[in-house]
């Protein structure tokens, strides 16, 4: 219930950057906490032949963090351009 944030999840090297990319654009539009960029073995990251990020763009079960997410579609186009924006800058 307390956690709230912008998590960023790679597992390649050759996805470092674009992980880095991601993050940090998705923590200005968030405008809430930087949990960091961490690397890890999640499947969906493992089993890729091309660069891949898994971005936590928040946690619904925050109360507040929950109804910014849920409740704001200009807060979810702001996610969404961040997103769009960090793939445009990398690739």
């Amino acid at each position: 219930e307390g956690a709230n944030g912008i998590e960023t999840y790679y597992h390649s090297s050759k996805s470092a950057k674009f992980a880095a990319a991601v993050h940090s654009r998705l923590v200005r539009a968030a405008g809430t906490e930087n949990r960091g960029v961490r690397r890890r073995g999640f499947y969906v990251l493992r089993n890729t032949r091309v660069p891949a990020v898994l971005a936590e763009c928040g946690f619904l079960t925050n109360r507040a963090e929950g109804a910014r997410i849920a409740g704001s579609t200009a807060h979810r186009q702001k996610l969404a351009d961040a997103l769009a924006n960090a793939v445009i800058a990398v690739y």
